[in-house]
This record gives structure tokens, sequence and C-alpha cells, in this order.
């Protein structure tokens, strides 16, 4: 159920006592993070949610999908998705050239949305839109709607582990781009740059 933050008193009264309870705390440490742009101790990470989603974020936040998502490496089963691995090295370099390791899947992310920009995308009457297609991906991926609040981490694992494995489904979702209408191919057995493309054909 959606709370109207505004009208809390149109709810039962054990649903607001529950609230109270639970989601209020997290939901006002949550506006606190946002107002100083500080939800992380890293400040790599803090750096990348106010590029990638505190565009969009409002009073929502998503650091333990952020978290999650690099917490694991960016493995990859197609041979040219190599090249997604070496963007989100790129992209890492730009914010941080003293940090390294293995690119994690939320680099990838973010090295594919900047490529999505910078080479694709860019249109001066809208102005940067990265953390527009990195919200799409989150979308696709399923994602989206475990914000903070309501976090599992059981299946943010899950869904990750999917996507790695290449588990979604033929219309790609599961995977960072959905589709609406059949594809030149099966997007489980493609590469993710031809996916993107695929995606940014059929929506623009």
């Amino acid at each position: 159920m959606e709370i109207d933050y505004g009208n809390l008193e149109d709810y039962p009264k054990e649903f607001i006592e529950n609230w109270e309870k639970t989601r209020k705390p997290i939901f006002e440490a949550n506006v606190k993070k946002a107002l100083a742009r500080d939800w992380f101790e890293d400040p790599y990470l803090n750096e990348i949610y106010d590029r990638m989603m505190g565009p969009f974020s409002g009073p929502r936040i998503w650091t333990r999908v952020v978290e999650a998502l690099h917490s694991r490496e960016f493995t990859y089963i197609i041979p040219l998705d190599e090249n997604r691995y070496k963007d989100g090295l790129s992209w890492r370099k730009k914010i941080d050239p003293h940090r390294s390791g293995p690119c994690t899947v939320l680099e990838m992310m973010c090295g594919l949305a900047d490529r999505m920009e910078v080479e694709i995308m860019q249109d001066t009457r809208y102005g940067d839109r990265t953390a527009t297609w990195f919200e799409e991906m989150l979308y696709s991926l399923g994602l989206y709607n475990f914000y903070d609040e309501v976090y599992d981490e059981h299946k943010v694992k899950m869904i990750i582990d999917k996507f790695l494995r290449r588990e979604y489904t033929k219309t790609g979702k599961g995977g960072l781009f959905t589709f609406k209408k059949p594809v030149p191919g099966d997007p489980r057995n493609e590469e993710i740059w031809y996916q993107m493309n695929w995606w940014v054909s059929e929506n623009f």
C-alpha cells in the first residue's frame, strides 16, 4: 500500500501505529540523507548516487540497492560484454582514478548509461539524461521497487544473480532493457550493447 504522508488520518489506527514504529524512522532518516547529499561513508558511492539516482529519488532512497550492485563483480557470459566491463572501469577512473579492483555491476551500469548519453542520446534540448538511462535499467532489472523502506536482501540478490546468469525473459525483462515488441534476436544470447541499441530504436 502506498502511503500519502500528508493524510495519515485516513488510514486505520493499527496501520498508522505500525508505520510510526517501522517505516517512519527510515523515511525521516532518508530525507535527512537526501538533504545533506550524504548517503554513504564512501565518497565514491556518494558521487555515484548523486549522479545516477539523486535526480529522480525524491524522498525515496535506494542506498541498499546501490550497495548490493556495487558488492557484485560484473561477470559475463557473452565475450563481447567484456567491453561493458571496460566501460565500467573507464567510468570509475573518471570519478576516482586511484580506486582499483574488478568492475562491479553498479560500475558497469554507470559506464553504459554514460556511454548511451554521450554517444547516442545526447540532446541539448533535454540536458544530461544519464540518470534517466540508469533508472530505466533499474526498472528493467526489477530493482526499482526495492527502495530502502521495503528492501529485501534475498530478492535483490536473486535478481542480480539471474541477470548475471542471463536468466531473464525473451522480452528482456530481468535484464537491463525490456522490449515491448519482438527484437531481431534473443536478448539472452546477444551482447548488452545490441540490447541497448534495440531498446533505443524501439523507444526513440
